[in-house]
């Protein structure tokens, strides 16, 4: 990787980063200085080989250098989510400290501006701004990296797994297994390395779909890059389209939700001389695509020259470092209809004019192999549904395989004239009357009713209210506020409507503000942990009050600052 890095130094190459305020481009000779700057200064301060060091940074210069500067050393990153909603101190210090003692990290560092934070957490850790390195002097612009010699089985970095049903897992991840994915994402997008190609990404670093699909790929298949901070892409989601027009990227990524908050928040007059004509990839995953979000994203923005052929849902986890299935690059996406009685009842594929409508996910990548087993680990034929499982040259190194070497993904699907469809999470599957529904049917119907804000109905099953039989619990966030007989007409039309198209009775349905129901570091609803929350009774409703309010934002701050530091002073001077 470090004789890529001279190669674009090399070629004049520069690392972009957009915002409001307009593009920050570093050129790859500076980065390769401060690459050089931290690892000297990282080995003064004690990290060695064979280290894991976690990262605590937005999409910044000094992540990207704090990274490179790592692995010259041999140490192996792992990457930490900020504090980003500050209504959640607890369950967000609950979470980093589980994954501090997961891979036992040994120092934490963070950028300058979250300095303060560290003092909550548990670890030796120090801030990095290369604002304070007041001259590279000693290190002229024909300075290059030199290539480290590296065991195919050292491990590249640690990512975690979403955490959508439990806690995050760790994921070790080779840098042979690295690479492999590295070279499949590039061949199944038709990248030709030294191109012209440009990558534009908002997705956080310390996703893997951010991390790997975003920018490390970029960065490998020697084409420009532009990175975006995650935050100021959900304020302001035009920033994304605008990034592209300027930087004529012909390559982007984004999970589904992104699609429909661009389409939910579009104004004409944001996207004024914006062209998306340039665009020939945009890969689509992480989480359930949905045909209707992607008509109305496409109805938006074809007007900017955004091609059909441009959208590539593809499948991937941390587990495979990121890619598994990729859709054929520049051709229309696929969105089949399958019998809905066949699927459920009989768990076979049986391709209809209507019924229930799935995007397809492609294809396996180059050096990954995709089977379908039933609960006895058995492999099924051509679409038969059952869960998905794989194995390969990508696989991490720490998750447990089956007898045959593959690794189970939890996830239901079924191949279809060799393609991948996904139907939803084996442990978030309801089983009402001993019908199998996946919990995305009920979100479906209740996301189309006027008052709920897109992208955040979660639907589970419970036991808590009668032992004896499931019921149907749905939690959703509201679009603007209510009042009591808008609630109640609210839920009246949920329930109407889930009756009518799934056949099923909704017991209970809670309304919450804004930001107030649990999600993943990257952005994916916890089903799980609502259900959790629910049966705990931990868990605060409209009816029962505001979540997150303007007072409890201050006592967030005063917790993450002043309390949890203090406490652990108090710790230590006790044990003193």
């Amino acid at each position: 990787m470090f004789s890529i890095l001279n190669w674009h130094k090399d070629n004049e190459r520069k690392i972009h980063f957009y915002s409001k305020k307009g593009v920050n481009s570093y050129s790859y000779s500076s980065l390769i200085q401060s690459i050089h700057y931290l690892e000297t200064d990282f080995k003064n301060r004690g990290i060695k080989k064979g280290d894991v060091v976690a990262l605590m940074f937005p999409t910044s210069l000094e992540l990207v250098a704090t990274f490179f500067a790592l692995w010259k050393i041999g140490a192996t990153p792992t990457f930490l989510y900020p504090p980003i909603r500050l209504g959640k101190i607890d369950f967000w210090l609950e979470k980093t400290k589980h994954c501090l003692k997961e891979v036992d990290a040994r120092f934490l560092i963070l950028h300058d501006i979250l300095k303060m934070t560290g003092n909550s957490l548990p670890i030796e850790h120090f801030s990095v701004s290369l604002k304070e390195i007041d001259s590279f002097e000693s290190y002229p612009s024909s300075f290059s990296l030199k290539e480290i010699e590296i065991n195919d089985k050292e491990i590249a970095f640690i990512q975690f797994s979403s955490g959508s049903t439990g806690s995050p897992r760790p994921i070790e991840i080779p840098f042979s297994a690295l690479y492999a994915n590295i070279k499949a994402i590039i061949k199944a997008l038709n990248i030709k390395e030294g191109t012209s190609e440009s990558c534009v990404s908002w997705l956080p670093l310390y996703h893997d779909m951010g991390l790997v699909g975003g920018f490390l790929c970029a960065i490998y298949a020697k084409a420009s890059l532009t990175l975006i901070e995650p935050s100021q892409f959900l304020a302001c989601p035009s920033l994304w389209f605008k990034a592209i027009s300027k930087m004529k990227a012909t390559v982007s990524v984004a999970p589904n939700f992104s699609l429909g908050l661009l389409s939910k928040r579009f104004k004409e007059s944001d996207y004024e001389g914006v062209d998306l004509s340039s665009l020939r990839v945009l890969m689509c995953g992480a989480e359930h695509i949905s045909n209707e979000t992607y008509s109305k994203f496409y109805r938006f923005f074809s007007p900017y020259g955004l091609s059909e052929l441009a959208f590539t849902p593809v499948y991937g986890l941390a587990e495979n470092t990121l890619a598994a299935t990729f859709s054929k690059a520049s051709s229309v996406a696929k969105a089949k209809y399958f019998d809905e009685a066949a699927l459920k009842v009989d768990k076979i594929a049986i391709a209809t004019d209507h019924g229930r409508e799935l995007f397809s996910v492609g294809f396996p990548v180059e050096g990954t192999q995709i089977e379908i087993l039933d609960d006895c680990g058995e492999s099924l034929g051509e679409a038969h549904v059952g869960e998905v499982a794989f194995f390969g040259s990508s696989m991490c190194a720490n998750v447990k395989r089956d007898s045959f070497g593959r690794i189970r993904t939890g996830d239901f699907g079924l191949l279809y004239e060799g393609e991948l469809f996904i139907l939803g999470r084996k442990k978030e599957v309801l089983i009402i009357n001993g019908r199998n529904i996946d919990p995305v049917e009920i979100e479906q119907v209740a996301s189309k009713i006027p008052g709920v804000r897109e992208g955040t109905v979660m639907a589970f099953s419970s036991t808590k209210n009668q032992k004896d039989s499931e019921e149907i619990i749905v939690f959703l966030e509201q679009a603007h506020s209510m009042s009591d007989k808008g609630l109640s007409n609210l839920k009246n039309e949920i329930k109407k409507d889930v009756l009518k198209e799934v056949a099923l009775t909704v017991s209970e349905i809670h309304v919450f503000k804004k930001s107030s129901l649990p999600r993943t570091s990257s952005g994916k609803l916890m089903r799980v942990k609502a259900k959790e929350l629910y049966e705990s009774g931990k868990y605060l409703s409209l009816e029962g009050g505001p979540v997150v309010d303007f007072f409890s934002k201050y006592i967030a701050l005063f917790k993450l600052f002043v309390f949890y530091p203090l406490k652990k002073k108090m710790a230590y001077d006790k044990r003193s």
